[in-house]
């Protein structure tokens, strides 16, 4: 696992969930730097800021997203659409939060690019494996294996 801490982008309209979140991903007790937008418009602000890394990886932009589907302003759904339309940010791991086990909800989701849906709330022991596969991810992608 690498040494950097994820850089987590959370998008949540719920001050109380978003804490809640926050609150499991340090007690993970993994490294984690979280940012916080309240709504679609403030998270598309952010995402939109970010600059590739010469290198072409998008170190510059978070390791995971966090996002909520109910979102004020722009949906989440929304943001998946934009972010898929974007190289830069296809790499980005994208877990939907969301309250709705809706059918159509959960494939949208995932043909929008989500790579994990979870029903709200998230249970706390669900983060740390999630954080770990992340970190592993990054890790892989900075110190891709030999290839021949």
């Amino acid at each position: 696992m690498t040494s950097a801490p994820l850089h987590i982008l959370l998008i949540d309209g719920d001050p109380a969930h978003a804490r809640h979140l926050a609150e499991g991903i340090k007690q993970t007790g993994i490294p984690a730097q979280v940012r916080w937008a309240s709504d679609g418009v403030e998270a598309l602000s952010y995402l939109s800021a970010r600059d590739p890394s010469p290198r072409g990886t998008p170190s510059a932009y978070p390791s995971l997203v966090l996002l909520d589907l109910r979102l004020p302003n722009t949906s989440g759904m929304e943001i998946l659409g934009w972010m898929g339309q974007r190289p830069e940010l296809r790499k980005v791991p994208v877990v939907v939060l969301s309250p709705s086990r809706e059918t159509l909800d959960i494939p949208r989701a995932y043909e929008l690019g989500a790579h994990t849906y979870l029903v709200k709330p998230v249970p706390v022991d669900e983060l740390a494996p999630l954080l770990k596969s992340v970190a592993a991810y990054w890790s892989n992608l900075q110190n891709p294996p030999f290839q021949a």
